[in-house]
């Protein structure tokens, strides 16, 4: 199991870059279908914090119905960005 949990933090950057562009791009649908990804990875192996705050962005962004990146949802994205950043160390 620990090979599988280092597996997905040595694919944290790569989250981490794919959030952020999709964030800067306003590609909602894509900020979205990483959330959704990411939620499900983070709880397979154990991160339920990122689990959680990927979670609730996806959440977010359903509920506005955003055809762009707001202010509620750049601090979300903020959020999980940290979190991945703290679980990569």
């Amino acid at each position: 199991m620990a090979e599988l949990v280092q597996f997905f933090v040595d694919e944290i950057d790569e989250r981490i870059t794919t959030i952020q562009t999709t964030s800067q791009s306003n590609d909602i649908a894509g900020l979205r279908t990483v959330a959704h990804q990411l939620k499900g990875a983070a709880t397979g192996y154990g991160f339920e914090p990122i689990s959680q705050t990927a979670g609730e962005l996806e959440r977010l962004i359903d509920m506005t119905d955003a055809l762009e990146v707001t202010q509620a949802i750049q601090q979300q994205v903020d959020e999980l960005i940290g979190l991945c950043q703290r679980a990569s160390v």
